[in-house]
């Protein structure tokens, strides 16, 4: 009986460390970190919504807030990582709200 019991323990640490290991895994696919390109890409689409939006410097993530935080020539923008994720498949109205959050230099 006793080997019974230790290998019921390995099979649930085993199970707790895959379940642990595939957490990070999918944390880590969730913050992928995305380029430049792709960034203005969707600063193009917004700049129908606002024109002020000035031109990509560089962004870093908040992983805190789940989000980018994009330098411009003239001010800053904050965008959702999901949003980024699927910028193809955005509506004119999430557009107009990404774009409201534009903040002109002061």
């Amino acid at each position: 009986m006793k080997g019974f019991n230790e290998f019921i323990l390995v099979y649930k640490l085993q199970s707790v460390f895959y379940g642990v290991l595939t957490l990070l895994h999918n944390k880590s696919m969730q913050t992928k970190e995305v380029g430049a390109q792709e960034i203005n890409e969707l600063l193009a689409r917004l700049r129908n919504y606002d024109s002020l939006i000035g031109n990509y410097e560089q962004h870093v993530i908040l992983p805190d807030e789940d989000t980018y935080s994009i330098k411009l020539t003239n001010g800053s923008l904050r965008i959702y990582i999901e949003e980024l994720r699927d910028k193809q498949s955005l509506l004119q109205y999430r557009l107009r709200e990404i774009a409201a959050r534009f903040r002109e230099k002061k």
